[in-house]
């Protein structure tokens, strides 16, 4: 299994800031009081776009998730699925991640 997401100490790679330019598509509460954002920021011919983001109460970002390695390539959907995070990629993959740590549990393809 390959762990797809920049854990907080690698968020200055990607800051929050550059996604704010982007309207929030989808926005999940998490049971903790922090939320999973998914911003409306579209894969560009070989851009992975890392447009799925867990937030603290405070603002703080907890991780960023990538929707995989190659481009074209978003997030497009976001929903709690029992104790998981199911996030859906435009490239067909239904992606389940664990909502505490962002580690991938499993990915599956769907069209």
């Amino acid at each position: 299994m390959n762990v797809r997401f920049r854990p907080i100490a690698d968020v200055g790679r990607h800051p929050k800031s550059s996604l704010m330019a982007y309207p929030i598509l989808e926005q999940v509460p998490l049971s903790d009081g922090s939320s999973v954002i998914l911003y409306d920021m579209p894969a560009s011919r070989a851009h992975v776009a890392n447009n799925l983001i867990c937030e603290e109460r405070d603002g703080t970002v907890r991780w960023i998730a990538s929707p995989g390695e190659f481009g074209p390539d978003a997030f497009v959907g976001a929903r709690i699925e029992g104790e998981l995070l199911v996030a859906n990629t435009w490239s067909g993959y239904a992606l389940r991640l664990d909502p505490a740590t962002g580690n991938e549990v499993s990915r599956i393809f769907t069209k």
